[in-house]
């Protein structure tokens, strides 16, 4: 019989013997009915860990949150001029404001009219910015190969090491929907991504080879938790998507059925509520959108957006575009209908529990 050793609770990080195999995700006794009250798309059946492997659960068809009808052409809503000649990453504050950070030691928040409403200087070169559940900024410092978090101290911001990654050089950064930390590493001809507990700073999951010990990655980048759990990372002519628990579920390559100019060269990634993902394809000047099985759905706005960089989501699954190029814009797509047609939402279904 598999061991249970080490095997840790996603909330509490305590051991842990029980399993929800519709969410895929491990829980301890006492966590259950916190588990539970969270709203899952398919609901919820708990099990014993050691019986994941035999349980046959067929995902109920019902969505807990209200479907959406896409635009038949996505827009540019909002464009907005930052001073800087080359964005490398945004991050959505709310919905009106975002951070930035470029060619530059500077990380800068604007609002949507353009007006700077915090600055911030740092002895360093902030390439990734992500925001945790507190509004907190993180951000990567590639001279250090450091994760940076920024706090006021007496009314000045302060910017001091979370982890310092020594040989590995941190590639992308993001917030999963714990708040545990995500990061990309690489160092010639190896390259992983960890997990780290926001709490206690100590590693909680590391992969970076398939079930056949082939390396995942070559050069892996940005990164993004879906809502479903899993765990999307560009990389090199390809994104890379694995489960919760970092086991490989789909390598994307690009829509092949259109011609490019150029490869296929994803930077950012994000995801929307619908559980999305939505790809920045530099070199093309365009933006993929795959679904959670990795099946190729749309492009946005081809050739209308200079080198898309740096992506993020916000609240009301609009777009943020960082454009990694002379320009300094940041655009704002939306691609949803503003309400989703009657015949199309679902309530909620009662939720059942199996112990």
């Amino acid at each position: 019989m598999e061991s249970d050793n080490n095997i840790i609770c996603v909330y509490c990080r305590l051991d842990a013997h029980m399993y929800c195999s519709l969410c895929e995700i491990i829980l301890c006794s006492e966590c259950i009915a916190k588990h539970i009250v969270t709203k899952s798309v398919f609901g919820h059946s708990i099990i014993k860990y050691a019986d994941r492997h035999r349980a046959h659960v067929r995902k109920p068809s019902s969505v807990s949150f209200p479907l959406k009808s896409l635009r038949s052409e996505a827009e540019i809503s909002l464009t907005i001029k930052c001073d800087y000649n080359w964005l490398h990453d945004i991050c959505c504050q709310g919905t009106d404001e975002f951070w930035v950070c470029g060619r530059s030691s500077e990380m800068k928040c604007f609002n949507t009219k353009g007006e700077v409403i915090r600055s911030v200087t740092v002895n360093g070169d902030p390439q990734r910015l992500a925001l945790n559940h507190t509004g907190e900024l993180f951000y990567v410092d590639f001279h250090t190969n450091s994760v940076m978090k920024l706090t006021e101290t007496s009314g000045r911001d302060v910017a001091f090491s979370v982890f310092s990654l020594s040989a590995w050089q941190p590639r992308g950064l993001t917030f999963t929907l714990l708040n545990d930390v995500l990061v990309s590493l690489y160092k010639p001809n190896e390259s992983k991504v960890v997990k780290y507990d926001s709490i206690n700073g100590k590693p909680v999951l590391e992969f970076q080879h398939d079930k056949n010990g082939k390396l995942l990655f070559e050069f892996p980048g940005y990164l993004v938790e879906n809502k479903n759990g899993d765990i999307c990372i560009s990389d090199k002519h390809k994104v890379v998507c694995t489960n919760s628990h970092g086991l490989l579920k789909f390598i994307y390559h690009g829509n092949r059925t259109t011609s490019s100019v150029k490869k296929f060269d994803p930077r950012g990634v994000a995801a929307d509520s619908q559980n999305n993902v939505i790809i920045a394809d530099f070199a093309n000047w365009k933006l993929h959108m795959i679904n959670s099985e990795g099946v190729f759905q749309r492009f946005f706005l081809s050739g209308m957006i200079g080198h898309p960089n740096g992506l993020s989501v916000d609240s009301e699954d609009k777009v943020w575009v960082a454009e990694g190029w002379a320009s300094g814009l940041v655009r704002v797509i939306r691609y949803w209908m503003e309400e989703p047609p009657s015949f199309l939402t679902q309530s909620p279904q009662n939720e059942n529990v199996f112990i």
